[in-house]
């Protein structure tokens, strides 16, 4: 389960640690950024359950605590969180100081299919020409179709204040950052066109060349790790069924390996995608995820050990925690939109009944779900009424002013960030 994981986690994370004041030794982590060899052996050991989860995990457990009145437990919690964080960083830098390096190879070649005279080496260094060459195409990819997106759905002027059209294109990521502020310009020398989704179309068949090259030199490509082989078919296989399918009748028996460990040797591959950048390797990670998730469909690994502290939405699971409640209390969600609609009265800001029913509206749905902020309620007030605002509104007195007594912090969040 997740907290034996976790608690195991913390035994190989404990040593003895000496207080340069009174020389007194006791049990404790190590002091930042120090860490023992146990715990790296363990985190490196169990890489395929923990990762993303765990770091999750502590994080809930930190906040269920705060919520609890548990000060010191949740500094414990506080602490394992981010040892745990030093751990992954130290543990992930190889993997990620590698694809770097290696992107300078692979980029001042690119184009050149003669892969043997720039991408043959030492093993680790073919793994990392490989994989920088997958992660090439599926980024491509994904901007080529992004570019045809654009290109077939322009971007429409709305009468309506929510631009939904622009909004939709904003969030493809084959965009370029600087087309997103000349779409409403006349300006579109950085949105993409047709000559853009050409251009993409040559770049993604060369990026495939290439890739098809290396994986075609048995030298470079026949004894990398059978995770990387098996990825190599699995991800030009579409269908999650045949995908499944490749991997229990075709792939394991071939190469004498279980499933099972097949699928935690893919894990541990998604997990160090998972530290890198997201330029250019987002696509790349997500892939990998979405392959783990197909291949653990209907086994035991479908679900997580934290699954049911990390995913779980029930108020009474073990991972629920609230971070502010709702009774009125000095700025409160609910006390903050009170003092703000008594301020906007007091200044004629708000001079009618349907401008204050709104508002009182948005204050409800602030107390009710915390969700909305001061930004928000404007947007969703309306620009007529941000204008008149702007022309209405005078100087305000401080904050301190406004205060009916001084706010004081609740004891059970004292000294936990």
């Amino acid at each position: 389960t997740g907290p034996q994981i976790a608690k195991a986690f913390e035994q190989a994370c404990v040593t003895m640690v000496k207080n340069e004041t009174s020389g007194e030794e006791f049990l404790d982590l190590p002091v930042h950024p120090a860490v023992t060899n146990e715990a790296v052996d363990f985190v490196v050991a169990n890489r395929d359950l923990l990762g993303l989860r765990i770091e999750r995990y502590l994080q809930r457990m930190k906040m269920r605590s705060q919520w609890k009145g548990n000060v010191e437990e949740a500094r414990w919690n506080r602490r394992l969180w981010k040892h745990y964080l030093t751990l992954d960083r130290h543990i992930s830098a190889p993997f990620r100081q590698i694809l770097t390096d290696t992107e300078m190879i692979i980029g001042p070649n690119f184009g050149n299919l003669d892969v043997l005279a720039y991408a043959d080496g030492p093993l680790v260094q073919r793994c990392a020409c490989y994989l920088l060459l997958r992660t090439t195409v599926a980024h491509w990819t994904k901007k080529l179709t992004d570019a045809k997106f654009v290109v077939a759905n322009p971007y429409e002027p709305l009468s309506t204040e929510l631009d939904v059209n622009f909004i939709e294109l904003f969030g493809k990521g084959g965009v370029p950052r600087k087309a997103r502020d000349k779409m409403k310009s006349d300006n579109a020398a950085f949105v993409p066109t047709e000559a853009t989704v050409r251009e993409r179309e040559r770049v993604v068949a060369m990026s495939l060349q290439m890739k098809n090259a290396f994986v075609e030199e048995s030298s470079l490509f026949d004894d990398l790790p059978v995770e990387l082989r098996f990825i190599e078919g699995a991800l030009n296989i579409r269908n999650e069924t045949e995908r499944r399918q490749f991997m229990v009748e075709t792939f394991c028996p071939q190469e004498n390996i279980t499933p099972e460990a097949l699928r935690a040797g893919v894990r541990r591959l998604y997990i160090q995608f998972s530290r890198m950048i997201p330029d250019p390797y987002q696509e790349m990670t997500l892939e990998l995820d979405e392959l783990i998730d197909e291949l653990s469909r209907g086994t035991a690994e479908d679900d997580t050990p934290f699954d049911e502290y990390v995913s779980n939405l029930d108020v009474n699971g073990p991972g629920f925690f609230q971070t502010y409640t709702f009774d009125q209390k000095k700025f409160s969600g609910e006390r903050f939109m009170d003092e703000a609609l008594k301020e906007m009265q007091e200044y004629n800001i708000v001079d009618d009944e349907e401008e204050a029913d709104i508002f009182l509206t948005i204050r409800e749905d602030v107390g009710e779900y915390g969700t909305e902020t001061v930004n928000d309620v404007s947007e969703l007030i309306g620009s007529d009424f941000k204008l008149k605002m702007q022309q209405k509104k005078k100087k305000q007195p401080e904050m301190c002013d406004r205060l009916e007594e001084e706010y004081v912090i609740p004891v059970a969040n004292l000294g936990v960030p």
